[in-house]
């Protein structure tokens, strides 16, 4: 499935009208909040992206330069605090679409 298609599909089964929140997160570090319990009634939809810690560390690592291994010590704050994160909130459960993004060019829908 192209980047589109999973767009068009996702797009489909969100609600639309005035004033709907949309949260769009992924475990690359970006939105790390969008499925925290505080925020967890805000969103009338919401999508989380699932990537592994290895092709995010990897990805970091282009980005920042941060050792692409994720289980270096260095990484071990930035990796617990994902853990914890994961493991509290839970956004695969809570997101109204999964979307594995291990592939960006490749995205699929999981739930």
């Amino acid at each position: 499935m192209t980047r589109a298609e999973l767009l068009r599909r996702v797009a489909a089964s969100a609600p639309l009208g005035v004033g709907v929140r949309v949260g769009v997160e992924g475990v690359d570090g970006s939105g790390k909040t969008v499925f925290a319990d505080e925020l967890a009634g805000v969103w009338a939809f919401s999508v989380f992206l699932d990537v592994p810690f290895e092709v995010t560390a990897r990805r970091m690592a282009v980005r920042d330069g941060s050792p692409p291994d994720p289980d270096r010590p260095s990484l071990r704050r930035y990796v617990e605090a994902q853990r914890h994160y994961l493991r509290t909130c839970a956004p695969r459960q809570r997101a109204s679409v999964v979307v594995d993004n291990a592939l960006p060019n490749a995205p699929r829908l999981v739930g």
